[in-house]
């Protein structure tokens, strides 16, 4: 049974019956007074349906496409239109993010018609979305730029900060980025109630690859604005402000009323009310680390690859459960403080977040393996990537267990071959999950490090030599 006719079973609606010969609407005619019009508590569907929302749309929608500037009258915006439509507030611009009327709410008695009340309280839930999300960046931005130092010393040792090549490697991601800023934004708080999940998680995962788009129209400009910057600093700087800029466009675009398509996109967002179940406390702070979990995300592989040493991160699976003592096999090859700070205990099985020993006096006996005998290992960690540094409470939370989560899955999913390529629709956990994006930073291929599942093997790619190997060496 659809979720609006469950919702009407249990909860009765109490109509007022127009006068006789009255041929108005009912929208037109019910009453602030009627419930469960203003009742908050009551099922966002059941306010909908008895302020008759659906026909009072269709009827604001024809009045915005017939729709002429008087002569000498300022054009209103699509949302300025609906609020005038319906009697309400004046300056309701919810296309631009700073918007102050957009940010609040109306009392049904505010407008003229009870429809009006619940579809401008909509606006205004969509709008305070993107403007929270569009000062999180803004936050974000500042923590990371204090600490920027910090994060090249401990991922990319000396590293200049002239040097910006971490931060234009993002552009590469780019959209991806935003799009999983997009989908923590949304469906982290896609409702109160779950049992609105299934029923609007179409409407949802269409805002998000709405983001995406937007993000990929908005790349020449943040390419042009890193390419006038020099430093790590500036360009980081720069990266934020064209993220913070798809946020502008996204509410330009969306209350823009330019065609039915982008009207059609709106109404999905507001249909029965469920944008009215995101709920009211959006927690800023919350939105601002998710925000530097997704950069830091992308730039710790970044640095390993740009650092002054040379770094080959990769992920050995030895085999060994998670009950097996440590470090087990790997145990000839690897310094037991390594083994310890790179190991991962994944869904039972063990995982070390590695990088190949470069010192040139390297050299890999099978006849004569062990640690302690004059010749250099051939697994050492990476710099700051070991359990140690990242803990979970430092560089956006980022942990070794969401780097080999996300890389092992891409892997999996590639027929257990390296080199997957990630689509924009992708669930995480391979298969949980139904919206876009929906865990973050461990959905398959937001990290790619190379998997080895052959400890034989990864130590006979290493014994030929990288120069000898591809793009995925020593896991190949």
């Amino acid at each position: 049974m659809h979720l609006l006719e469950l919702s009407l079973l249990f909860l009765p609606l109490v109509y007022v019956c127009p006068a006789a010969g009255d041929t108005s609407p009912t929208w037109q005619t019910v009453q602030c007074s009627q419930s469960p019009i203003t009742d908050a508590a009551a099922p966002a569907a059941s306010r909908w349906v008895a302020a008759d929302v659906d026909n009072a749309w269709n009827a604001a929608v024809a009045a915005w496409q017939n729709y002429t500037a008087a002569s000498g009258a300022s054009r209103l915006n699509l949302p300025e239109f609906i609020s005038n439509y319906f009697n309400g507030p004046e300056g309701w611009n919810c296309q631009d993010e700073g918007n102050i009327p957009c940010s609040g709410t109306v009392q049904c008695d505010e407008t003229k018609y009870p429809a009006g009340f619940l579809i401008l309280n909509s606006f205004s839930s969509i709008h305070q979305i993107h403007q929270h999300y569009y000062q999180a960046l803004q936050g974000a931005a500042t923590s990371m730029l204090a600490n920027l130092g910090t994060f090249t010393n401990t991922f990319a040792p000396q590293l200049p900060q002239s040097d910006d090549s971490i931060t234009r490697d993002i552009l590469d991601v780019f959209s991806t980025i935003v799009g999983v800023g997009s989908a923590l934004a949304w469906n982290a708080r896609i409702f109160a109630d779950d049992n609105y999940r299934g029923f609007a998680k179409d409407a949802f995962n269409g805002q998000v690859s709405f983001a995406v788009a937007i993000a990929k129209d908005n790349l020449p400009a943040a390419e042009a604005a890193l390419g006038m910057q020099n430093t790590m600093s500036t360009a980081l700087g720069s990266l934020f402000e064209s993220w913070q800029g798809t946020e502008s466009s996204y509410l330009q675009q969306i209350f823009s009323g330019a065609n039915s398509t982008v009207i059609g996109d709106l109404w999905s967002l507001m249909q029965d009310g469920m944008i009215s179940t995101v709920p009211v406390g959006i927690d800023l702070s919350s939105m601002t680390s998710s925000t530097q979990t997704i950069m830091y995300g992308q730039m710790i592989p970044s640095a390993w690859a740009k650092a002054p040493g040379i770094f080959f991160p990769f992920i050995l699976k030895t085999g060994d459960s998670c009950s097996s003592a440590a470090p087990g096999d790997i145990a000839p090859w690897v310094d037991s403080d390594t083994a310890t700070k790179a190991r991962v205990c994944w869904q039972g099985n063990t995982f070390y977040v590695l990088s190949i020993n470069s010192n040139p006096d390297l050299i890999i006996d099978m006849n004569a393996p062990g640690v302690g005998l004059g010749s250099p290992v051939p697994f050492v960690s990476l710099p700051g990537g070991t359990n140690d540094v990242l803990d979970g409470k430092v560089f956006g939370g980022i942990t070794l267990e969401d780097i080999v989560s996300s890389s092992y899955q891409a892997y999996q999913l590639n027929n257990n071959q390296n080199g997957y390529q990630m689509p924009q629709n992708i669930d995480g956990q391979q298969t949980q999950g139904d919206l876009i994006f929906e865990n973050g930073i461990t959905i398959p291929g937001f990290f790619t490090l190379p998997i080895c599942t052959s400890l034989y093997n990864t130590l006979m790619a290493i014994r030929k030599g990288q120069s000898k190997g591809g793009k995925y060496w020593p896991c190949e």
